[in-house]
């Protein structure tokens, strides 16, 4: 795909988005907010590789739930820069080089007692993208070179590819995909309380996804899954609050992927540091087991990124956040609780409303 073409899907993503805000603003501003003003909780960002968008994850939350008959809305845009090409370890070769834009759209209800009901609807493109050139500059100036999961480094491949291909070690080609765009699986959520306090509340969820994506273009799994997941969140003080996440998905079979896991542990853990009464900045490491084997060392190990956003309370119930993700190439892969397998880079932004 040429990038003229890259360039249409992702201003086609960013329409999507304006729209979805513009549809938040107006609604909003005809209601009157009943939530209260929380601006430190986790970013809804996990992992953006190709192969785990396929299957359901929960996105990270704290352990709070909406009020009796308050509405939740937002709208999440994430592109990520994914690339890796590492060295053969048993003959296998694995190149993914592309770009995903993903559009969450999600509403929750409050029923009472502590429980609320969801829905998450993905709008999902694949394609050469636009920020290799910006990446190999970000990544010149901190001296990320050759490794591991990019052998030679990212300067020795051609700029705006749109890849992602698997021949394994017997030379039998079991992944060749290029661009694509479309509605992803859909997915639906229950979420109960189970504690809430001044300082620490935590919550289970019940989720389950739907196969209404593109299973042929890998934008779907083409199967339903399902999970538990358990999130709290503790306040150290007015200014700084805990939060994490720990969740079990069991994913349904996709004949698409030969080697794809049966079950994925997801975990999450952050903090937020709220600088006033409306800016806060937040860290999280969200992590998940390996949801596809390719046979290659150096890939399928436990996958991690690490973000850092900044979020603003700009109305009462109402958020924006934008955010970067990094995979563990900016440390050379040496710290694994802070960021390992991943899309080299993700930019994140998105807008909430309760009321």
């Amino acid at each position: 795909m040429n990038q003229s073409t890259s360039l249409t899907r992702f201003a086609n993503a960013l329409f999507l988005f304006a729209l979805s805000l513009a549809t938040i603003a107006i609604t909003s501003s005809a209601c009157r907010a009943q939530s209260t003003d929380s601006y430190g909780g986790p970013v809804d960002l996990r992992n953006q590789r190709a192969y785990n968008l396929l299957f359901f994850s929960f996105s990270p939350e704290d352990g709070t739930t909406i009020n009796k008959n308050s509405t939740y809305i937002a709208a999440d845009l994430a592109i990520a820069n994914d690339m890796m090409i590492p060295e053969s370890t048993h003959g296998e070769l694995v190149t993914e080089d592309f770009e995903t834009q993903k559009l969450n759209l999600t509403t929750a209800r409050g029923l009472g007692h502590g429980l609320q009901i969801g829905f998450t609807l993905p709008i999902e493109a694949r394609d050469s993208g636009i920020l290799d050139g910006m990446i190999e500059a970000y990544h010149g100036l901190l001296g990320v070179g050759n490794t591991v999961d990019v052998a030679n480094g990212r300067d020795s491949y051609p700029e705006y590819r749109s890849i992602l291909s698997l021949v394994n070690s017997d030379g039998v080609t079991e992944v060749n995909q290029h661009s694509a765009f479309g509605l992803g699986d859909v997915s639906f959520e229950v979420k109960q309380s189970v504690a809430k306090s001044s300082h620490f509340n935590a919550a289970v969820r019940l989720g389950l996804k739907l196969p209404t994506g593109e299973r042929d273009n890998l934008i779907g799994s083409g199967a339903t899954d399902g999970g538990v997941d358990v999130d709290f969140d503790y306040h150290l003080s007015n200014h700084f609050n805990l939060f994490g996440d720990l969740g079990q998905v069991w994913m349904g079979r996709d004949t698409m992927l030969p080697n794809q896991a049966n079950q994925n542990t997801l975990t999450l853990w952050g903090f937020g540091w709220r600088l006033n009464r409306r800016d806060s900045i937040i860290a999280q490491t969200d992590g998940s087991d390996v949801v596809f084997h390719t046979g290659n060392e150096h890939v399928d190990t436990k996958e991690e990124t690490g973000t850092l956003a900044f979020r603003r309370l700009y109305a009462h119930g109402k958020t924006w956040t934008i955010g970067v993700s990094e995979n563990g190439d900016i440390f050379d892969y040496s710290a694994p609780y802070l960021a390992g397998i991943g899309p080299d880079f993700t930019v994140y932004t998105g807008l909430s409303w309760t009321h």
